[in-house]
């Protein structure tokens, strides 16, 4: 998940507002490690979780778990809750930039510890096993859904890729594409997530048997065309500095 995202940032930049001064990150962790032209600096506006919700909800919510919509629809979303309330409080709070937001603050490493624990894919694991060994069908279904978002973002994160493998190991894997860094094939990514998005959606809204289905199906849609004006808006009034 990635709400506003940045294409182009100036490194070596600070921004002082809030309660402080938001720190750079070090070298091997910053967003853009290139030095990138200052014309081409601007904000893409992208968010990914409709995609993970749609996605689980077509692979998960059928058969013996058709009618687990709660708890498939709140694992495919629980991940990316923590991100959700960052953003609130980088934007709502401190009234940070969208540049700054997720060029600098995002990866400080409290903020990206806690991203992580929430994208384990061993401790989801766990969670998922401990549920079926309990027979807690509801809590499996929710695991399950949390676990198969994690290893949805595996392949699509580059530079902002998380460590999915604490405890065991801080390692991340930086894929070669993006789900929104054009340098990554970001821009075909994208194509592909709205199309999803639609495609899915639309096929919950208009197919599926369960009423509460065709009702994420409908506030999928809804949600998605809110947020393309959102982003519409935000983009025209980010500057291209």
């Amino acid at each position: 998940m990635r709400l506003i995202s940045p294409s182009r940032s100036e490194s070596g930049s600070v921004w002082k507002g809030g309660s402080g001064v938001q720190r750079n990150v070090s070298a091997s962790r910053q967003l853009n490690r290139d030095p990138l032209e200052k014309a081409a600096r601007r904000v893409d506006v992208r968010v990914n979780t409709p995609a993970h919700v749609v996605f689980n909800a077509l692979v998960l919510g059928r058969g013996p778990w058709r009618r687990a919509w709660l708890p498939i629809t709140a694992g495919a979303l629980t991940p990316d809750l923590p991100m959700f309330a960052f953003y609130v409080y980088q934007r709502g709070v401190l009234g940070a930039p969208e540049a700054v937001i997720w060029t600098h603050a995002y990866f400080e490493p409290e903020w990206q510890l806690l991203f992580n624990w929430f994208h384990s894919l061993p401790l989801l694991a766990l969670a998922a096993l401990l549920a079926w060994r309990a027979g807690a069908v509801g809590w499996l279904a929710f695991f399950s859904s949390m676990l198969l978002h994690s290893l949805t973002d595996l392949p699509v994160h580059h530079d902002d890729a998380h460590a999915h493998f604490l405890p065991v190991s801080s390692w991340r894997f930086e894929s070669p594409i993006s789900y929104w860094d054009p340098r990554h094939h970001g821009y075909i990514l994208g194509v592909l997530e709205t199309l999803l998005i639609l495609a899915g959606a639309t096929a919950l809204a208009a197919g599926s048997r369960t009423k509460p289905w065709r009702i994420l199906g409908v506030v999928t849609l809804v949600f998605s065309a809110l947020f393309a004006v959102y982003a519409a808006i935000t983009w025209r009034s980010t500057p291209a500095a």
